[in-house]
């Protein structure tokens, strides 16, 4: 199915029924969520997976993402997301679950630009954000210099 920008900011890409109209498929699930939403919020209490902040169907409030300076531009494809999540989780903010209440569109795309060494890259600066409990990045929305250079320490694959 394709999408377009009309159909995202009136809000019709984000409705289940307008979806179906489309032919879009739909579980079993959708359809009994859809009749019963008060059940949603239960499977939401009993679910458990924990919330993490994973790029679909996920957001913050702005001062929040300030807080900890948005995304880390040292990381390519795969992680960006979930590590600036973590560094809220680390300044204390907590996700909602909201896994059976909100619908979650993929946009498809070519990943031509995922390489083993940005992974490792990646997942270096994931571990050092989990083993420092960092809060905020020097990379990212406001990037922090001093004398020319990167105020904090450099992660490398190897960390």
């Amino acid at each position: 199915m394709r999408l377009n920008t009309s159909e995202i900011a009136s809000g019709k890409a984000s409705d289940v029924g307008w979806l179906a109209s489309r032919g879009m498929h739909l579980s079993p699930k959708w359809h009994w969520l859809r009749e019963r939403p008060w059940a949603a919020a239960i499977l939401d209490r009993l679910t458990t997976t924990r919330p993490t902040f994973n790029g679909h169907n996920a957001s913050a409030w702005k001062r929040d993402v300030l807080r900890v300076n948005g995304f880390d531009e040292r990381m390519g494809y795969g992680g960006m997301d979930r590590e600036m999540g973590e560094r809220l989780e680390n300044l204390g903010v907590r996700g909602l679950q909201i896994r059976h209440r909100a619908v979650c569109i993929h946009l498809d795309h070519d990943r031509d630009y995922v390489s083993a060494e940005a992974i490792r890259k990646n997942q270096a600066i994931r571990r050092s954000t989990r083993h420092f409990g960092s809060t905020r990045t020097p990379y990212g929305v406001v990037q922090d210099t001093e004398h020319g250079q990167m105020s904090r320490h450099t992660v490398s694959a190897a960390a």
